[in-house]
């Protein structure tokens, strides 16, 4: 069983680990070990994967992702999930990005504004 997707399907839902552990009917004393020894009932796999609306066989079955759409080649969960990071990071950064030009004609707004005296004290 892969634990990771039951972590990653926690997160992505921003759950708490005691908000996690109700969903299974557990206290979070009995589900921080569970997961840590990796040690899950069929029971309580079974109300996870009812929660996020998976199939069982979800947390077995081995992800085969490819980079992006052009990439032929395929990749581990690992590099994948890196990959997405970076996708992410790159989204970031553009939003940044349109923030900062947005800020510049801000700016430009505010200083055609000022009287032409007050722009040539700099």
């Amino acid at each position: 069983m892969d634990y990771n997707k039951v972590w990653s399907l926690i997160n992505k839902e921003n759950l708490s680990k005691r908000a996690a552990a109700k969903i299974v009917n557990m206290t979070p004393g009995g589900f921080n070990p569970m997961m840590e020894n990796e040690t899950m009932s069929v029971k309580t796999l079974e109300l996870l994967a009812g929660h996020f609306k998976k199939p069982v066989s979800y947390f077995f079955e081995e992800e085969i992702v490819s980079l992006n759409e052009s990439d032929p080649c395929y990749t581990c969960r690992k590099c994948a999930e890196k990959d997405g990071m970076i996708k992410l990071l790159e989204k970031q950064a553009l939003e940044k990005e349109k923030l900062i030009i947005q800020l510049y004609k801000e700016i430009g707004s505010i200083e055609k504004q000022l009287p032409k005296s007050d722009l040539d004290e700099d």
